[in-house]
């Protein structure tokens, strides 16, 4: 087993493409990788980039999406640049990774998924047997129901990690050998049966206020009522009882700094001491009545307004993760990680939050994401706004 990764930037994004490729050809002994991990921060000239690298590798298995205003990763941070390209290149002949993609019709979603899967072990080989971890890029309002039918197909407890592609300006991609996607309804799935050990890890930033209610009306994201009262009357007097609307001087600047660091959750289990929200962000308001959410409550919900953690801060957490000096690694061997940032974090990717990463000597590729998804250390499965999740491949010796 062996991970390497590369990050490159500059004007043309071709000649960038030109140069990971020719990067990986340089590191690889003259093998092609089993699995390429590609993260792109525009999506210019990503139709062309992709047929490249198609052609570079084409026997290769390759899954590739958009990132946020950069990419993270080890040694080099190219978080707000333009034209960057982040590459994780597994060679593992002993191992077996499945990838498969399509559309998914409404009329017939669970079929659409469940033939994707099916594409997927068919592509590894490795039917009948459960993976050690599945990866997947979707649509926001797909992803529980994703996680649902790959847990009943599997019957058992898998960790589930991936995300929705980050926005480029106005447009988010995706992509495999078979189809490149556009954010439309559709489904990129990779089973991955490394040979090596797999250890996921991930958390929120928040933490509960003693502010809830009840979803009394709700239509698809739109939170309608709280508690039968305005849904919107309901947030924004928690919000002003949190942090007085009077420090603001206008409304919206005062809807738009709150609506980011205070989401609503839904308790749906405790690890430890420690009690796990599936997290709602709000997209906008509606008329001074609704709330629009990224994923969507149901009738009778018990919701909770969120806040950051005091206690806690994006770098802080990262670097928890990452767990280079945690017990369970000591007689470890760590071959890569693969990571996924909500792009809410927006205003902590600095240079300085981030700086430890030039410390970093593990390959690590990550993308920021416009939403993430995974299944709760206690083994609830549930989509979920995860914030920051990350990905290490180990062996223990």
């Amino acid at each position: 087993m062996k991970i390497t990764s590369f990050q490159f930037s500059g004007k043309d994004p071709l000649a960038v493409t030109q140069a990971a490729s020719g990067a990986i050809r340089d590191r690889s002994n003259g093998l092609d990788p089993d699995l390429l991990f590609v993260f792109y921060s525009s999506t210019q000239s990503i139709m062309d980039s992709r047929q490249l690298i198609i052609e570079e590798f084409p026997h290769t298995k390759i899954v590739a999406c958009t990132s946020e205003k950069g990419i993270i990763s080890n040694n080099i941070n190219f978080y707000n640049m333009d034209q960057a390209i982040g590459i994780a290149a597994f060679y593992d002949q002993e191992g077996a990774y499945g990838v498969a993609s399509g559309f998914i019709n409404a009329g017939s979603f669970k079929e659409s998924v469940q033939q994707i899967i099916t594409e997927a072990l068919q592509d590894c080989d490795r039917q009948g047997e459960i993976p050690k971890l599945v990866w997947f890029y979707s649509h926001n309002k797909d992803q529980g129901k994703i996680i649902d039918i790959l847990e009943n197909h599997f019957g058992s407890s898998i960790p589930i990690f991936g995300g929705v592609p980050g926005w480029c300006k106005d447009m988010r991609s995706c992509y495999d050998h078979n189809n490149i996607f556009f954010d439309e309804n559709y489904l990129l799935l990779v089973l991955m049966y490394p040979s090596c050990e797999v250890k996921t890890r991930f958390g929120s930033l928040y933490v509960p206020t003693k502010y809830n209610g009840i979803v009394t009306r709700v239509e698809d994201d739109h939170v309608i009522e709280i508690d039968y009262k305005s849904a919107y009357e309901v947030y924004t007097g928690w919000l002003n009882k949190f942090v007085p609307r009077e420090l603001f001087d206008e409304t919206q600047d005062y809807l738009s700094e709150m609506i980011e660091y205070h989401p609503l959750g839904i308790q749906i289990g405790v690890s430890g001491n420690v009690q796990n929200y599936q997290i709602f962000q709000i997209k906008k308001t509606f008329e001074e009545q609704e709330l629009i959410t990224f994923n969507q409550f149901k009738f009778g919900d018990r919701i909770t307004l969120l806040t950051l953690d005091k206690n806690n801060s994006f770098e802080h957490e990262f670097q928890t993760q990452l767990m280079f000096n945690d017990s369970y690694f000591d007689s470890s061997r760590i071959y890569g990680i693969i990571s996924v940032s909500c792009g809410g974090y927006r205003s902590q990717f600095t240079q300085k939050n981030l700086k430890f990463l030039e410390k970093v000597t593990q390959p690590l590729m990550g993308f920021i994401s416009s939403g993430e998804q995974g299944r709760f250390t206690n083994g609830s499965n549930h989509e979920s706004n995860l914030m920051l999740e990350s990905v290490i491949f180990y062996e223990r010796h």
